[in-house]
């Protein structure tokens, strides 16, 4: 049993804001919204309907508490196992909630074993906070760009380096001579077919610093070769590209590799791009051009920003042979769009509760130009909405085609100060199920409610089942 070292708790003790006073232990409801449930045969009903967290106890700790031994912001599933990379931050500067476990010091890496709750650590002092990352063909883990050293001397600059992660060794590599273009903050990683990375964007250093200013450029990493073989400055892209038409907004943009084909050139693939308020296709040609074919129409609400510094949080929908593998994308919660890292009046604004999706045409016909005219419809708007606002979420597939969204607030904006980097509060406690075949109305299901604030830098994955 997965579970048999956990803190599952008894069924008489699941937790639940939407039960009906009648459950609670009490009879009236607690001060932080929750009501306890009593009967054993609904407490599993409503287990079975809705799921539940459980807290994974660590019997390695004196007091077996849960630990990861990391600030996980960045995870990882390693192929073929329980086992999750993750790295963060472990500086003394952001505060007693970052210090090290025991044995971690600091190193701002470990690998978190679901099945036993331990972890092991995987030394790496290029900062990894912020890096990109990606799963290759061989299991293995490319990881580029991160952060400034900060001036301590276990941690070294990770801006401009690729690194490795070698699952078969638990070890890191970061490869020398190797190194991008520019400074890449927050940057996306994309696989292509061939092993190659596609690196897009990010930032040369974090924006409330002077330094902070956008690198719209691309990298394109051989991971056969080891090496960088595609460069392309903000001035080789052009002025219409996605990157340069965002500039502000080059924190971990949306990056997607479509499933399109053009028989004519069949080695160029094809790129959906996304930020804050704004989106591309965009073709990568077998000569090493990116080019962009169609700008997507805006957002039709107001200084709303998504799918930008994990403000909201973007899946590729299930590909089918019933839609003839249409290619769409789901768009789920965002904030307020700011003017810069101190908010600038939008710290404490509500956060979105729309899904946006835009369903792309055959390859074929956007081929003769024959594009979206628009968002998805639902109903009489552009867009749904979650029963609740959510900024930060984490919006996950899940094997029978739908949705998790979990995590995050339900207010605030990325900035407002360096430790965090963000003003988000009032934790969106409660995870929904979104089922994108279900006719409009019907798609949200609310699940179980965790009692942990996941506000900003937090991370989320689907495990395998035996």
């Amino acid at each position: 049993d997965m579970h048999s070292n956990s803190t599952v708790l008894d069924a008489a003790l699941l937790m639940d804001p939407h039960l009906p006073s009648r459950f609670s232990s009490s009879g009236s409801s607690s001060s932080n919204g929750r009501q306890l449930l009593e009967m054993q045969a609904e407490s599993w009903a409503m287990y079975q309907q809705q799921g539940r967290y459980a807290v994974i106890k660590n019997p390695s700790m004196a007091d077996g508490h849960s630990s990861t031994g990391q600030v996980a912001i960045h995870s990882v599933l390693l192929p073929y196992s329980y086992k999750i990379l993750l790295f963060g931050r472990n500086l003394p500067t952001s505060g007693p909630k970052s210090q090290p476990e025991p044995g971690v010091g600091g190193n701002v890496s470990t690998v978190y074993d679901v099945a036993t709750g331990t972890y092991v650590v995987t030394p790496n002092y290029e900062t990894l906070f912020c890096a990109g990352h990606t799963v290759m063909s061989d299991g293995n883990v490319v990881a580029a760009g991160g952060d400034m050293g900060y001036g301590y001397s276990w941690m070294r600059e990770g801006r401009d380096v690729v690194r490795i992660f070698y699952p078969s060794s638990m070890k890191w590599e970061t490869l020398p001579g190797v190194k991008l273009s520019e400074y890449r903050w927050y940057p996306t990683q994309v696989n292509l077919p061939d092993d190659r990375v596609i690196i897009v964007s990010g930032f040369l250093d974090d924006p409330a610093r002077q330094t902070g200013k956008p690198a719209p450029s691309i990298d394109v990493f051989d991971y056969k070769s080891k090496s960088i073989v595609v460069r392309k400055s903000r001035y080789d892209l052009g002025k219409s590209f996605f990157t340069n038409i965002t500039p502000g907004y080059q924190l971990y943009p949306a990056v997607f590799l479509m499933n399109w084909v053009d028989p004519a050139n069949p080695d160029d693939v094809f790129l959906f791009m996304y930020t804050c308020r704004t989106g591309q296709i965009v073709r990568f040609t077998s000569n090493n051009n990116f080019i962009p074919m169609w700008n997507m129409p805006g957002i039709p609400i107001d200084n709303m920003c998504s799918s930008f510094s994990a403000m909201g949080s973007a899946v590729v929908l299930p590909l089918k042979p019933s839609s003839n593998y249409a290619f769409e994308v789901a768009i789920f919660g965002g904030g307020t769009q700011g003017k810069g890292m101190d908010c600038k009046g939008v710290c404490n604004a509500p956060a979105a509760k729309t899904v946006f999706r835009m369903r792309m045409p055959k390859a074929s016909e956007a081929l003769k130009g024959n594009w979206p005219k628009d968002w998805v419809w639902s109903g009489n708007q552009k867009y749904e909405e979650m029963p609740f606002p959510r900024v930060f979420a984490d919006a996950v597939l899940l094997p029978n085609g739908k949705i998790v969204v979990l995590n995050g607030a339900q207010r605030g904006v990325p900035g407002g100060h360096i430790d965090g980097g963000s003003t988000a509060k009032e934790g969106a406690f409660t995870a929904i199920q979104y089922d994108p075949e279900a006719p409009v109305g019907q798609r949200i299901t609310m699940l179980a409610t965790s009692g942990i604030h996941r506000c900003v830098l937090r991370c989320a994955s689907v495990l395998c089942c035996n």
